[in-house]
């Protein structure tokens, strides 16, 4: 249907560059603007609009005029009132402002539009936020925001009296409850509800984020685990076009997986390019073939902070991870190889714990699964009030009263298709092999429990290689066992009798799970308690022992305490942060 005769001025909307960065005016061009549907934002079919002085960029400290001449497809017959406008970074089409614009019923006019620094500001603020939110999704910073998120209903209830304006006021409520929040923050207080929810669409339409805004290729490797043994399914690779171009799958890019020549081969990451499956990125999903085939590839991009992972604390960097399956297996894939053989210490082992011990592995594989869907889940409450917000908007545009019956209504139907989205796209993701949490509040609580087992899991791959120091300090005094006294070789074969014992007591508190945070403990105290004695033995029998076995002796005694001291500090750091709504990243990624 046709919104505005061409011919006229009313048509016209004049933007005024003042962000700081040469823009394109984008505008999604298959929903009615009219609708709670455009709750998608820059996740759907969208055109750059031309200028009416040419070209398409409006230079910074510029203005350009578009025409407002848009058709969409419904069965309505009268004119839309309502538009959304994408106002987007040249370079990379980044979200600058979303604009939801009405036409001015005196004049039938629009009114020209400024774009400032401060909606550029609000846009990088929110990239930010919703990265920090991802890395920290146990802290207080994101239990406080899905508070507000869900809160919207109370506030809106009472706002829906069915009295004139009261449609108004709905959408007006349901942006200052979540506007507030962001204002209570010290370092998001420019976002608003139109800003996070254009940038997570934006992440969801564009692999660009997971490419890291990179001009050449960025290569993902995936790791899987079968039947308690890491495995190397192979690579996924992003390789950009020349120029980003919005009509094509992709915006352009190229996205392959290649499957790896040998899987149980950890030790190398060669892959069979003959044997490429072309990917396609849809509403956030990597996946292989289209409509509705089974996917045999289906990966998903999130960020995580690097020190998750490594238990190391300067590690405080930000790192987009895949998750996923690849043909029945679950997996977890990095940017950077890594190697089961190589070098502790290495860029290549940096992630040695997470994948390649075979008892805990599997777990923390697990948790990051968990992870991710209840992450998937959480993402879908930002565009519900989004979308609830448009419903009350379009309304109050047009005068129509709003009663607290027909909000519940639409609200408790727009919760229930938000709901039943976020399940298929976790089932879809992981093969119904995650449980799907039953409700948003579950979804919340599902992170934090699953992100508490993952730092256990990783703690305890920490504690299993201080075990293995203790072990090989028992070793070398044991090849002096000649040498010792009754009494000594008492206390030896004491030693490795607890060594022993407490290893196997967090071996069944790593595969039990419920009881791993106490199992953690326990091992620590075991291995302070071997520390005193082994030292002691130490002492003892150091009249005997050579310099070289001394030195090896005191570098795992080292290692031994370096590693508790770590872990110490990491749950100190974690203990923080879990309280904290004050949470910010060192480099988030973004364009350049």
């Amino acid at each position: 249907m046709k919104l505005q005769d061409s011919t006229g001025l009313s048509n016209l909307l004049k933007v005024t560059n003042q962000s700081g960065h040469d823009i394109v005016v984008i505008t999604p061009v298959t929903s009615d603007p009219t609708s709670a549907g455009d709750a998608k934002v820059y996740n759907q079919d969208l055109k750059i609009l031309t200028l009416k002085e040419g070209g398409t960029v409006i230079k910074k400290g510029e203005s350009g005029t578009v025409d407002l001449d848009q058709s969409y497809t419904d069965s309505k017959t009268n004119q839309s009132l309502l538009y959304n406008y994408l106002i987007s970074d040249f370079n990379w089409y980044y979200p600058i402002a979303n604009l939801t614009i009405m036409q001015d019923l005196t004049n039938s006019s629009y009114p020209n539009q400024t774009i400032t620094s401060d909606q550029a500001k609000s846009m990088s603020q929110a990239a930010s936020f919703i990265q920090t939110i991802q890395a920290y999704p146990d802290s207080q910073l994101t239990e406080d925001y899905q508070t507000a998120l869900s809160g919207i209903q109370i506030s809106a209830q009472t706002a829906a009296d069915g009295t004139n304006g009261s449609a108004q006021n709905v959408s007006n409520s349901i942006t200052a409850s979540v506007n507030n929040f962001f204002k209570s923050t010290d370092i998001y207080k420019d976002v608003t509800l139109a800003a996070v929810t254009a940038m997570q669409s934006y992440y969801d339409k564009f692999p660009f984020a997971w490419a890291q805004y990179s001009k050449t290729a960025v290569t993902y490797y995936l790791y899987g685990n079968d039947e308690n043994k890491t495995t190397f399914q192979g690579t996924l690779v992003l390789t950009p076009p020349s120029t980003i171009d919005l009509t094509k799958a992709n915006g352009g890019y190229t996205i392959k997986f290649n499957p790896a020549k040998e899987p149980s081969d950890t030790t190398t990451v060669d892959v069979d390019t003959s044997k490429a499956v072309s990917i396609t990125y849809s509403d956030g999903l990597f996946i292989s073939g289209t409509g509705s085939d089974v996917h045999q590839i289906v990966t998903q991009g999130v960020f995580m902070l690097k020190r998750t992972l490594t238990n190391v604390s300067s590690d405080t960097s930000i790192i987009p991870v895949m998750t996923g399956t690849v043909h029945d297996i679950q997996v977890i894939g990095f940017d950077n190889p890594q190697l089961s053989n190589a070098k502790s210490g290495s860029s290549d082992a940096e992630f040695w714990k997470t994948l390649f011990l075979s008892n805990i592995s599997p777990k923390v594989l697990k948790s990051i699964e968990e992870v991710s869907g209840s992450l998937t889940m959480l993402g879908f409450t930002a565009s519900l009030a989004y979308r609830v917000y448009l419903w009350s908007l379009g309304k109050g545009e047009l005068n129509i009263p709003l009663s607290e019956a027909e909000f519940n209504a639409e609200y408790k139907k727009f919760q229930q298709e938000s709901y039943d989205s976020a399940s298929s796209k976790i089932n879809e993701l992981f093969e119904g092999k995650v449980e799907v949490p039953k409700s948003f509040q579950e979804a919340l609580e599902t992170v934090q429990g699953e992100f508490t087992k993952l730092s256990n899991n990783i703690d305890a791959a920490e504690l299993e290689g201080a075990f293995d120091a203790s072990r090989e300090i028992l070793k070398t005094l044991g090849n002096n066992e000649i040498n010792m006294s009754q009494q000594q070789k008492e206390s030896l074969q004491s030693i490795a009798e607890t060594l022993k014992e407490s290893s196997l007591q967090l071996n069944e508190a790593v595969d039990k799970q419920t009881e791993l945070n106490q199992g953690i403990k326990d091992a620590k105290a075991d291995l302070a308690e071997i520390g005193t004695n082994t030292g002691e033995l130490t002492k003892d029998v150091s009249g005997h022992l050579s310099e070289q076995e001394s030195i090896q002796i005191s570098d795992n005694t080292q290692l031994i305490e370096d590693i508790i001291k770590n872990i110490d500090e990491i749950s100190e750091i974690n203990e923080v942060e879990s309280e904290s709504s004050k949470l910010e990243l060192d480099e988030p990624i973004e364009p350049l």
